[in-house]
């Protein structure tokens, strides 16, 4: 587990792939925590749904939607206790998703509940699939809010 130390530096994301098994997306705990923040994607009929998962600072891996809708970044890093975007440098809070500052921090990122089974992270497909944009775009590009 990522100590607060080691958390003052940047760790980028790594990109992994996920298994598709009965009703789960599945990948090896193992890869979480030596990456500290790993990237993946889900397949579906309206496109790749952006994920990520991380090591929170209480030791928690956490799985979230990773998207920042206003931005429409797929792209962070970790820096301290927070993850922040790459395009925008907005920062949210790793325990709660939380934004704590930037253009984007209104937004935040979806927590998608995940278990640990056998040293494999699992996330139930369907909850991927619930999952929509909360914010719709114009046919200029430019957000429209959908949530709060």
């Amino acid at each position: 587990t990522p100590t607060a130390e080691s958390r003052n530096e940047y760790v980028g994301m790594t990109r992994v792939l996920a298994a598709q098994e009965k009703g789960y997306l599945q990948i090896p705990v193992e890869l979480v925590r030596r990456h500290k923040l790993v990237s993946f994607e889900y397949q579906e009929d309206r496109g790749a749904v952006p994920l990520m998962a991380y090591v929170s600072p209480g030791g928690k891996i956490i799985t979230a939607v990773g998207l920042s809708e206003p931005c429409n970044s797929r792209s962070f890093h970790l820096e301290g206790n927070e993850i922040v975007c790459n395009f925008c440098f907005t920062r949210w809070d790793l325990e709660t998703l939380k934004g704590t500052q930037g253009e984007c921090a209104d937004h935040s990122m979806q927590i998608l509940t995940n278990v640990i089974n056998k040293e494999t992270l699992m996330l139930k497909e369907a909850d991927v699939q619930n999952w929509k944009l909360g914010i719709l775009r114009d046919v200029y590009g430019k957000p429209r809010v959908m949530r709060g």
